[in-house]
């Protein structure tokens, strides 16, 4: 159980015989590599992206999310509730330690039922950590303790929680700043477990949520700006725009409609990884 605080109020042939290397090869080679090293650092934005509606297995990694309750996933998503949570070990060469973004998209059943535990990141061994409390949400025992935005029991809520190089922790609630604080000399937002492992509505104690949960996205930068995915994007606009003056060209004029259409809806899907 929490008790109450001073800043708590009721709450990614034979080469041997090869003769010298000339330079048009060798500077391809080089372009080459760069590319591949530049491809590599940018596709570990999104690390994790998780969609219980249709798997525990995340889309962009395949690493597996554990889930306590099997059946409790369905069409809809994940229900969790009574330390039926989420849990997460973290490859080594993927982990997410101190610096993140992380998108929860959930619901809760109830709104007025004291300290629900969201996130714990240091392997349920302190009590600090992510919570709702009552209608609101709180990182027990660091955050400013707001009331500023609530939510409803059943609502759909967006949950973004970022920490920085610098170690500021910010919360937004459906695209409202909540608060933000100094977590650089604590560290009580970092994943600091065995794995770094990642456990969601689950706690040490019986401060378990009752819900139901969407998605979990994962980034390795304090945004949910998703560059690899915006440079594929782009690249699709491209090629599109390409085909469309091919096809004016062509005076193929039902193919430059359908290719237009295709742009439209490419473009739009560019629009919405631009608003992060």
């Amino acid at each position: 159980m929490k008790t109450s605080t001073s800043n708590l109020q009721d709450s990614s042939d034979d080469p041997t015989h090869a003769g010298p290397v000339k330079l048009p090869f060798l500077r391809h080679a080089i372009m080459l590599a760069g590319a591949l090293g530049m491809a590599a650092t940018a596709h570990a934005d999104l690390v994790y992206q998780w969609n219980f509606r249709k798997s525990v297995v995340d889309s962009r990694s395949g690493v597996t999310a554990n889930i306590v309750n099997p059946s409790g996933r369905s069409a809809d998503g994940y229900f969790f509730g009574g330390g039926a949570g989420i849990t997460v070990q973290q490859p080594a060469d993927k982990a997410v330690t101190g610096v993140y973004a992380i998108e929860l998209v959930f619901s809760l059943t109830e709104n007025d039922a004291g300290y629900q535990r969201i996130v714990d990141f240091q392997n349920l061994t302190t009590d600090e950590g992510m919570y709702a409390y009552d209608d609101y949400f709180y990182f027990y025992d660091e955050s400013p303790d707001l009331a500023n935005y609530t939510f409803l029991p059943n609502q759909e809520i967006k949950l973004v929680l970022m920490r920085n190089a610098d170690g500021i922790f910010t919360a937004i609630l459906n695209g409202n700043t909540l608060w933000n604080f100094d977590d650089s000399t604590t560290q009580f937002a970092v994943f600091s477990g065995p794995s770094h492992v990642m456990h969601f509505f689950i706690d040490d104690g019986s401060e378990h949520p009752t819900g139901l949960v969407k998605s979990i996205r994962v980034f390795n930068k304090a945004s949910l700006r998703d560059d690899t995915a915006i440079s594929a994007k782009r690249l699709e606009i491209k090629k599109l725009n390409k085909k469309i003056k091919k096809a004016k060209k062509k005076k193929q004029g039902k193919k430059v409609k359908l290719l237009k259409k295709k742009l439209k809806k490419k473009k739009a899907q560019l629009e919405k990884l631009l608003d992060y």
